[in-house]
């Protein structure tokens, strides 16, 4: 059992030779992204759920990971899950097996900023991000950066994702209109 400092670029290095587990408790939004970055890394996640509903199951699962256990398990069935997703298997409750087969997993709906919003409206409206960087005071370099942060969150890999992703949850239905350029500050 390793306790890496970096789990995603461990998932990275281990998916070559090995399956990869990491265990990621999910207490805040960002935990969403790191399930969302282990996956992409190759790895499988066994997601801690301190709230484990239907709905915080469904949740993860959409995020990508193998498979989900109640933070208060004991620690032999939280042993039991995580060697079922290092065969890449899942041990997930009946109930949510039922749930998912019968109307699919609940739509996960991503917390984002007003300002996030406006980027992908923007972006949906042909901005390319170089005028994006520019309009908001950012570099091209940072933007890029933000908006890889925020495709991560929408559970996605690249702009056309993240737009389409917005546009299924919503994001883009909304009456806000790209605004015009701010004047930068000198």
């Amino acid at each position: 059992m390793s306790f890496p400092d970096d789990p995603v670029a461990w998932a990275r290095a281990t998916a070559e030779s090995r399956v990869a587990v990491v265990l990621v408790t999910l207490r805040v939004d960002n935990d969403c992204r790191m399930v969302s970055s282990v996956v992409d890394a190759g790895g499988h996640v066994l997601g801690l759920l301190p709230d484990p509903s239907m709905e915080a199951f469904q949740h993860v699962l959409a995020h990508g990971a193998t498979s989900a256990v109640d933070w208060n398990a004991d620690p032999e069935q939280i042993v039991d899950v995580a060697i079922a997703a290092a065969q890449e298997m899942s041990l997930i409750p009946a109930a949510v097996v039922r749930s998912i087969s019968a109307g699919g997993p609940v739509p996960h709906t991503p917390t984002i900023t007003a300002e996030e919003a406006q980027w992908l409206l923007s972006l949906a409206a042909g901005t390319t991000v170089a005028a994006l960087a520019f309009e908001v005071g950012y570099s091209e370099r940072a933007m890029f950066r933000k908006l890889h942060d925020l495709y991560v969150n929408l559970g996605v890999r690249n702009r056309s994702e993240a737009l389409i992703a917005a546009e299924r949850s919503g994001i883009l239905r909304t009456n806000l209109q790209p605004e015009p350029p701010r004047p930068r500050s000198a």
